[in-house]
């Protein structure tokens, strides 16, 4: 059984502090990363299936390329193999949010539109019954959706039927 002075032990090391924490923070990144990729997707697209294919993608070039990994960094030292992976791994993800920023605009119009075209079917037409709800118990009775201005189209209707008045025919002269 070890001591829990002997388990704190090898942080004591600076060099092995440091990179014990800053893989920490890296894999941290990684799985925030991951989330606002699922979240992202599912945002612009509205899809489970591109979300759950947009979380299968990020991930299985992580299981595939570990099994290789270690073999890479034995040959070319831990350290170098760890500066090549993240500053490549940078440039990678400077240069997608650079492309990204293009097509950002593109994204938020569709989204919108997509949003807009769901509350245009959530909402009732005129004349469309809507079902009143008592606290989520069961439908009382469905009632007919009110006109919010009845006054207002009745005036209109009665000038339209004024300037439609027929007129009498002029005499051939």
């Amino acid at each position: 059984m070890t001591s829990e002075a002997a388990v704190w032990q090898p942080l004591r090391r600076r060099g092995f502090a440091l990179l014990w924490t800053s893989q920490v923070v890296s894999g941290f990144g990684d799985r925030i990363t991951l989330i606002g990729l699922a979240y992202l997707s599912w945002v612009v697209t509205g899809s489970t299936l591109v979300t759950a294919l947009a979380v299968v993608v990020s991930t299985v070039p992580h299981a595939i390329l570990g099994l290789f990994a270690g073999s890479f960094a034995d040959a070319y030292g831990r350290r170098r193999a760890m500066v090549v992976c993240d500053v490549g791994r940078a440039i990678v993800v400077g240069l997608d949010t650079v492309r990204r920023r293009e097509l950002l605009p593109a994204a938020r119009e569709e989204a919108q539109q997509r949003d807009e075209e769901r509350r245009a079917d959530d909402r009732p037409q005129h004349g469309e019954a809507l079902a009143v709800d008592d606290d989520d118990e069961d439908l009382r009775q469905v009632q007919p959706a009110r006109d919010p201005h009845p006054e207002e189209r009745a005036a209109v209707a009665r000038d339209e039927a004024r300037s439609v008045q027929p007129r009498a025919p002029c005499p051939n002269t």
